[in-house]
């Protein structure tokens, strides 16, 4: 089934379930996630994460909250509707398109490749929806139901847009929700709900002692609190499920005209906001990055990279995915990684992440090749890293400093960055902490970089097909009107 004729299910006399599933399977989209429901709601950190703008693509299914827990969010087939809450209770403004630079303090999204339709009976409560719904996986030959998107439709209570009943910020809590929540019942309405279905994500996809996620698309749009359902037309894919660990770490770009000071300077740093740091090492780092011929991993926010990296007189190779990035508060960036050995076991492992079959092969390039991926980016890096320790001896964050050369054809360009990554139980509010102590020991010379390595590759590859590269760099490094150039790309 196409999900292009979704939006007219409405006219299906009956309620229907359309979008639930989930499973540990190759060669499907993975879900993509900005945010999660433990920071949002029990830590009381609504900022924004990510601009609406990024779920409107083909096909895109997902559900949301507005920073600030000012509203929910629906996307259905690429298109997102927002709905925002009133200060008076049990009222809500009309629904609408995202405004240009809206964010979402939590969104999760996904793409899937292929549908599977089938019809269910009258469901009572959230629970036996669930319960049909972990039916369903079972009987398309998932053996594990997880992560992944749902919808339906009939009569169904819901609390609208509310953006998930926050509870009151504690004083650590950094602010209060915006908006008062709405809550509304539907009875005997034709409905479609939109969520995920996913067991173990409780805090980070569901709420506690839930395996569901739904909001309700009915004119508005907003979270489902309970549903009962007389007949259900049901439309489910399979995703791929995912355990990889995520990275945190805090980005800053080099920047000013004195950079090959400030990198030295960086690279003698002994001492940061009271943490102690080693002598820093060097290791050399050669990067290939692969895609399919249409960009598919690169659509995703995913990535494939093979290594060699060069310490000491010794070489080793890995292999590695990664997946989406997401924005956290000022200067920090959360991304699951899985990186290994080159071997064909990590190989695999990486494969089914990011979707792919692989033929057994010896060599990695090969495998890669063979599974329709090509390179389409190289960087040489050199990077300096040094521990960053506490007072009580633990590693609190590694600093690395890395310096980038991306190859465009014949042409070179350079670009330094700072790494603050999280080491231990360190938290985003520490990361960020450093990082403020960094820029106020440089001014004028670090800049907040929430962009990954590989984005700003592709950035500056369109920059070289537009022919305006020239004009972005001086020598042979990014110029600080070429940040800005690249970064509004990358906001757009």
């Amino acid at each position: 089934m196409s999900p292009r004729p979704l939006p007219d299910l409405r006219a299906f006399a009956g309620a229907f379930l359309a979008l639930l599933g989930a499973c540990s399977a190759p060669r499907e989209a993975t879900v993509e996630r900005w945010g999660e429901l433990r920071a949002v709601l029990r830590e009381g950190r609504t900022e924004g994460r990510v601009e609406l703008a990024r779920a409107e693509r083909p096909g895109a299914v997902g559900i949301g909250a507005l920073a600030g827990l000012a509203g929910e969010v629906v996307v259905l087939d690429g298109r997102a509707t927002v709905s925002r809450a009133r200060a008076a209770r049990h009222a809500a403004r009309a629904p609408r398109r995202p405004a240009p630079g809206e964010r979402a303090t939590f969104l999760a999204l996904q793409t899937p490749a292929r549908w599977s339709e089938s019809r269910l009976g009258a469901i009572g409560d959230l629970a036996e929806l669930e319960t049909a719904v972990a039916e369903r996986l079972a009987a398309l030959g998932s053996t594990r139901a997880r992560r992944a998107p749902s919808s339906s439709p009939a009569g169904a209570r819901a609390r609208l847009p509310r953006a998930e009943r926050a509870p009151a910020p504690s004083p650590r809590r950094r602010r209060r929700p915006s908006a008062t929540p709405s809550a509304r019942a539907l009875a005997d309405a034709q409905v479609l709900l939109v969520g995920f279905f996913a067991e173990g994500q409780e805090g980070r996809l569901t709420h506690h002692g839930q395996r569901s996620h739904v909001h309700v698309l009915h004119g508005l749009a907003g979270h489902v609190d309970e549903v009962a359902l007389d007949a259900a037309r049901c439309c489910a894919w399979r995703s791929t499920d995912v355990d990889a660990p995520a990275e945190l770490e805090a980005c800053l770009a080099v920047v000013g005209p004195a950079r090959a000071a400030t990198c030295a300077a960086l690279r003698a740093l002994r001492s940061l906001a009271g943490r102690a740091s080693a002598p820093s090492s060097a290791r050399e780092l050669e990067d290939a990055y692969y895609d399919t011929a249409d960009g598919r991993l690169a659509a995703a926010d995913m990535a494939v990279r093979l290594r060699s990296e060069r310490a000491g007189g010794a070489t080793r190779r890995l292999v590695t995915w990664k997946g989406p990035c997401e924005a956290q508060g000022a200067t920090g960036v959360a991304r699951a990684e899985l990186e290994g050995p080159a071997d064909a076991a990590h190989l695999a492992r990486v494969a089914e992440a990011a979707g792919l079959a692989l033929a057994a092969s010896d060599a990695p390039e090969d495998a890669l090749a063979a599974a329709g991926l090509a390179v389409v980016q190289a960087r040489r890096t050199e990077r300096w890293a040094a521990p960053l320790v506490g007072a009580d001896g633990a590693t609190r964050a590694e600093l690395a400093l890395d310096l980038v050369e991306y190859r465009l054809g014949a042409r070179v360009v350079r670009h330094a960055e700072l790494e603050l990554e999280a080491r231990g139980a360190t938290t985003l509010d520490e990361l960020e902490h450093l990082a403020a102590a960094l820029a106020a020991a440089h001014p004028g010379r670090l800049r907040a970089w929430p962009w990954s390595k590989t984005a700003l590759g592709r950035a500056l590859e369109r920059l070289q097909e537009a022919g305006e590269l020239d004009d972005r760099v001086a020598g042979d490094e990014l110029s600080d009107a070429g940040y800005d150039a690249v970064e509004a790309a990358l906001r757009g």
